[in-house]
């Protein structure tokens, strides 16, 4: 969750390299809508050139929930690739000590797994 502080920071700065003035509503209401977000996806949409663009044209809600999302997606994938290598090299370290018959190693070698 982002704690308004951090919002409150980053958007300031934000604001100021899009060239634009702050709306305390509008701001308030964008917080309102976000908070549920991870910190570290909020951090990274705000540093986010696409995004500054955005705001330099228009402040608004949709360019941020889409940056914060683009984001979010890029991290969760590359979690989720190093939880499907850490599995494989998990799986193989397994085998190696196991006394398994040749037979069913190379069956395993043939469908990839190992």
């Amino acid at each position: 969750m982002i704690q308004l502080k951090t919002y409150l920071n980053c958007i300031k700065e934000v604001l100021l390299l899009a060239g634009q003035t702050s709306n305390e509503n509008q701001i308030r209401a964008i917080y309102e809508r976000i908070k549920h977000y991870e910190t570290a996806d909020f951090i990274k949409a705000c540093n986010d050139d696409v995004f500054l663009y955005e705001w330099s044209i228009r402040v608004n809600y949709p360019s941020l929930k889409n940056a914060i999302e683009r984001h979010m997606i890029e991290r969760l994938e590359r979690e989720e690739r190093e939880r499907r290598r850490k599995e494989r090299e998990a799986l193989r370290k397994k085998f190696k000590h196991e006394e398994l018959p040749e037979a069913v190693i190379e069956c395993l070698r043939k469908i990839k797994t190992l």
